[in-house]
């Protein structure tokens, strides 16, 4: 734009043991299948009417603990219950094995991270995330796991060979070929469910997210369905537009979580501007100081109607203009000229981003997220500009 460690490195046995999976060598439609599958076992075995929630396939953008740098969180599958908590799950697909000296592989493709290690990080980075959040509540410290889905490795069959895992392995966090068993969902739910045992078992302070937490949750995973038009000029006339989301957008969306850069290409009224505000919208909503930005002066009133009510709730918003951008900042730093009368085609092309680029250097950095809109009237050397705005360019 915007640990539980159960695998240790080193190891003690010179030789390492394979647990022979159901298939050949993963590729990546075999771990796609892999993570289709699990997720379908999961959701038969843990209905919403149990208060189960089951987000697949979800990514966001969060921050480091240094200085505020952006970084990205991924998860294959998030499960979430009032009272139990919340569970990351990494899958893998196909041969998975461990070498003496503690290198993870998925049949010959090396696994770096090894799978209850990426586990791990995404669980901390959700959690971290969630407690970024302004709307989280008072009290949030919920209890929060991982486990690491193997669906084409059968352990029972392994017997002490399990080992190889790394002596630091906990069953209790390894859904096997056997949880997945087809027509068993009691099987996948006993498995599921143990994992949420342990991290239970082994918070000393966590609690229970409870039904605010989990909405929290469902809330930062879940795209939007519906882009809401808020024009002041159609609030007047007692009118208010809802456009639904075409799942071309809605796949935009997704992209836009899982891609820390982006470029978005359409027909004029194929909804890039609703889009270019709700993605503002959610950026801002999260915390991330963030700017909106476009070239003249209609859109950015739009824009700005649009997003008015996150910009005045949040305070971190900025919705601009290009060469109004270079005008504010340029004042703000004491670099900005006295504008000739008339100001011709040269005070907006060189001189306000010349002076843009003076400020930048005196003001540093002050942006989390970049969003432009209408990016085809940007120059190139525009854009590079307002990229030393971001913290993490």
């Amino acid at each position: 734009m915007p640990s539980a460690h159960t695998g240790d490195a080193a190891a003690s046995r010179a030789t390492a043991d394979v647990v022979r999976p159901a298939a050949t060598a993963p590729d990546d439609r075999a771990g796609r299948k892999a993570e289709l599958l699990v997720e379908k076992r999961i959701r038969a075995a843990l209905p919403e009417r149990d208060g189960y929630r089951v987000f697949a396939n979800v990514a966001w953008t969060g921050r480091t603990r240094d200085h505020g740098q952006v970084s990205d969180g991924e998860a294959d599958l998030v499960i979430a219950h009032p009272e139990r908590g919340f569970l990351v799950i990494e899958t893998k697909s196909g041969e998975i094995r461990r070498d003496a000296s503690g290198r993870w592989y998925a049949g010959s493709r090396k696994l770096d991270p090894d799978p209850f290690t990426q586990a791990t990080r995404s669980q901390h980075a959700l959690v971290r995330k969630l407690g970024e959040l302004p709307g989280r509540p008072a009290d949030f410290d919920p209890i929060a796991g991982h486990a690491v889905a193997l669906p084409g490795v059968d352990l029972a069959s392994a017997g002490r060979r399990t080992a190889f895992l790394g002596p630091d392995l906990v069953p209790e966090l390894v859904l096997d070929q056997a949880t997945f068993a087809p027509g068993d969902p009691a099987m996948t739910r006993t498995a599921v469910e143990r994992a949420f045992a342990y991290w239970a078992s082994d918070a000393s302070r966590q609690r229970p997210p409870g039904q605010a937490g989990v909405e929290l949750l469902a809330n930062l995973l879940t795209s939007p369905i519906e882009l809401r038009s808020l024009l002041k000029s159609e609030i007047r006339e007692g009118e208010r537009h809802v456009v639904e989301m075409t799942a071309g957008q809605q796949q935009v969306m997704r992209g836009l979580a899982r891609n820390r850069r982006m470029q978005i290409l359409g027909a004029a009224g194929t909804g890039k501007t609703l889009l270019a505000a709700e993605k503002a919208h959610q950026l801002a909503g999260e915390g991330f100081d963030t700017l909106l930005v476009c070239f003249n002066q209609p859109l950015a009133r739009l824009l700005g109607e649009l997003t008015e009510e996150t910009a005045a709730t949040t305070g971190h918003l900025t919705v601009s203009t290009f060469h109004g951008l270079c005008e504010d900042l340029a004042r703000e730093a004491g670099t900005l000229p006295a504008k000739p009368i008339p100001a011709g085609q040269t005070w907006f092309d060189k001189t306000l981003p010349a002076a843009l680029d003076a400020a930048i250097g005196i003001l540093g950095p002050r942006y989390h997220a970049l969003v432009i809109d209408e990016g085809q009237d940007f120059a190139p050397a525009w854009l590079d500009s307002l990229q030393l705005l971001l913290h993490d360019p």
